[in-house]
């Protein structure tokens, strides 16, 4: 979709400030990680208004949404499309670019809001951070840092990868070295085996 790096912006910004982050499995999973996906279309579909206002949210009153809208879509009211922008990957909200869907009845569209989105209404609310999109290995070192005490943080983390990464080469060194001299025991075993063998013959 048009203009779909501000989704990713918005995820970064939330994913910084804890807004999203996994939710471990339960019977409450799958309510939990909706709510954060609602959250997030919410504030994502504010920030989009802001570059297209044809953009808004989607009114759901039946199956999965939250308020009344969609949990996980935006809607183009002027080229009736409708945008899914949200999924998730065993309990994470992740953000997703789609070709959208033809969405005839434009009566849906909701003005996204400040409320909404969760922001300040007596202040005009930052921009998302112009950075690149966070990669699944720095939520994985973000998910380590949550589980872990508060003492050990993400730059101890991030500044042991580069050792373990080290080790693991070296592992793999190790673990060639062990097949090379296994199958120098199995030479050796053979030659051992043919000289008993003749010494019994004889």
């Amino acid at each position: 979709m048009q203009n779909y790096i501000v989704v990713e912006q918005v995820y970064n910004q939330m994913i910084v400030a804890g807004l999203i982050s996994r939710v471990p499995y339960s019977s409450e999973q799958p309510t939990l990680v909706d709510d954060q996906k609602a959250f997030f279309t919410r504030r994502a579909a504010y920030y989009l208004n802001l570059k297209d206002s044809n953009i808004g949210l989607f009114a759901k009153t039946s199956g999965n949404n939250r308020l009344g809208l969609s949990v996980d879509c935006v809607y183009d009211k002027v080229n009736k499309i409708l945008y899914d922008i949200a999924t998730d990957d065993e309990g994470l909200v992740v953000p997703v670019d789609t070709d959208g869907a033809t969405e005839n009845d434009a009566s849906r569209w909701v003005q996204p809001t400040k409320e909404l989105a969760g922001l300040p209404v007596d202040e005009d609310p930052e921009a998302p951070p112009n950075d690149p999109p966070i990669t699944n290995y720095e939520l994985l070192v973000k998910d380590i840092t949550s589980s872990v005490t508060p003492a050990v943080t993400s730059s101890v983390v991030s500044s042991l990868i580069p050792q373990f990464e080290s080790l693991q080469s070296k592992l793999n060194s190790v673990l060639v070295q062990l097949e090379l001299m296994q199958g120098q025991l199995n030479t050796l075993q053979t030659s051992v085996n043919n000289i008993k063998s003749c010494i019994f013959r004889r």
